[in-house]
């Protein structure tokens, strides 16, 4: 998702798609560039992380829960300068994230209404 988002910023536009492999875990990228749409970009990015001692967060939903995915995902990351952290979560949130969440979505739907009002005013005027 984080490439799809770089190469939309970017200024690479995809059609919307309604195909049965896009999901939120792998989505399908669609931009109609071979290499973007064949998962080079993210093939050459992977192999690149090796070589660069960063923080990385590997956000791939299926392949980290599944064994022998996951091994192959730990294979990149071999060196003693990785520290290999792996946390679950799952279940209900907590009450107090609950709140907190819901605060942040009032204040952003809030701002949305406030800034549509303004526009809808100023093409009164």
């Amino acid at each position: 998702r984080a490439i799809m988002k770089w190469a939309e910023q970017s200024g690479m536009r995809r059609p919307p798609t309604s195909s049965w492999k896009n999901s939120n875990d792998k989505p399908d990228f669609n931009f109609q560039i071979p290499m973007m749409d064949d998962s080079s970009v993210r093939r050459v990015l992977m192999s690149v992380i090796a070589t660069q001692p960063r923080n990385y967060l590997v956000m791939e939903i299926k392949s980290n829960l599944v064994q022998a995915e996951r091994a192959e995902q730990m294979k990149r990351f071999n060196h003693p300068q990785y520290r290999k952290i792996a946390q679950v979560t799952m279940g209900e949130p907590t009450a107090d994230f609950k709140q907190k969440v819901q605060e942040i979505m009032l204040k952003e739907k809030q701002e949305q209404a406030e800034k549509e009002w303004k526009n809808r005013k100023a093409e009164n005027e």
